[in-house]
């Protein structure tokens, strides 16, 4: 189980929700891209799994870390995976 892609993925994103809560954004950033590296090597491109990473860093990057322009490229990729 601790080698599965698709469980470490999960913890990603659980940590990086954790660190979201603890407006620790940098963080939350770098678990939400590992989960996404990894869902992205294991899943089928158009997992609903996905597109939800893409929702949480295009949010990330829009309403915390003011980067509008990541906001938008992770949105339209979170539109291509759906």
């Amino acid at each position: 189980m601790k080698h599965d892609p698709q469980y470490l993925a999960s913890c990603h994103g659980h940590i990086g929700n954790l660190c979201l809560k603890l407006n620790d954004y940098i963080k939350a950033l770098d678990h939400y891209q590992k989960s996404l590296k990894l869902k992205l090597e294991s899943l089928p491109e158009n997992q609903l799994s996905i597109a939800l990473t893409y929702v949480y860093l295009g949010r990330l990057y829009d309403e915390r870390l003011n980067e509008y322009t990541m906001a938008l490229i992770t949105t339209k990729n979170h539109l291509k995976s759906d």
